[in-house]
């Protein structure tokens, strides 16, 4: 779109006034032709904002049709501390090996692969059982391994701690959204970092820990209870029998 040119025997104001409309028009088209992107374009994977256009519809298919789904939560250990140590050159380096290995061990078609952020990353694997799963997140365990690491915090190779959730046929997840697989997905990965990372971890065993750790805490609320008043009965017998005796005491001397 062509800009009309000035006018120089009008005022300045009056030709402000008129180049602002086809100057808007074509701040639109600008805008307009920029397409939006689902690339991340360090690693050439799909970004946060497909995975979570990817989750939605896989939810919602895998609860209509009930056949099971799987998502791993991985996060490269120590990434941060990497890429403070050894520069920003470093840290893309590893970000796309490791990238590279993801796509690497998720050949099959309908698998995928994302980047949700700074050494973070999910994979999405529909029609999948938490065994098979289980068998991918440790493949993608010992490719990890063997990328090309500089020595950070005394560890001396690189590795991933990784979460995994599996929503199996016939659970009732109708009403639950998509993230609820996210969530949990996160709390499995949080608990294999708990463990001491480069370790995988599934959603049943980290709610069975969950469990497990509530249930000692209970039972040790319990005992601290039951040792700090066993001895309320014999105490009150105790004073009770000195109140007795200072009452029969008083009434001698009345």
């Amino acid at each position: 779109m062509k800009v009309p040119p000035p006018n120089l025997h009008q005022p300045l104001e009056n030709q402000k006034r008129m180049m602002q409309p086809p100057l808007q028009k074509m701040a639109e088209l600008e805008t307009q032709d920029e397409p939006e992107t689902f690339i991340d374009e360090l690693t050439q994977l799909n970004n946060h904002k497909a995975f979570n256009i990817d989750l939605e519809r896989e939810w919602r298919r895998c609860c209509r049709e009930q056949y099971p789904i799987s998502l791993l939560r991985i996060d490269i250990d120590n990434f941060q501390t990497f890429h403070n140590t050894h520069g920003p050159l470093a840290g893309k380096l590893l970000l796309k090996y490791v990238a590279a290995e993801l796509m690497f061990c998720l050949n099959r078609p309908g698998n995928f692969v994302a980047r949700l952020g700074e050494g973070k990353f999910a994979v999405l694997l529909p029609n999948t059982l938490q065994a098979s799963a289980q068998k991918i997140g440790r493949r993608i365990l010992g490719l990890v391994r063997q990328v090309p690491y500089l020595p950070t915090k005394g560890r001396q190779h690189a590795s991933v701690s990784i979460g995994v959730m599996t929503v199996a046929p016939g659970r009732s997840i109708s009403g639950k959204p998509s993230r609820h697989l996210v969530e949990v997905a996160n709390y499995a990965l949080y608990w294999a970092k708990q463990q001491g990372q480069d370790r995988l971890v599934t959603a049943t065993a980290a709610s069975r820990r969950k469990r497990r750790r509530k249930r000692h805490r209970v039972d040790g609320l319990a005992a601290i209870l039951s040792r700090r008043y066993t001895c309320l009965p014999e105490l009150f017998h105790f004073w009770t029998n000195r109140l007795k005796r200072f009452l029969f005491v008083w009434n001698a001397f009345q």
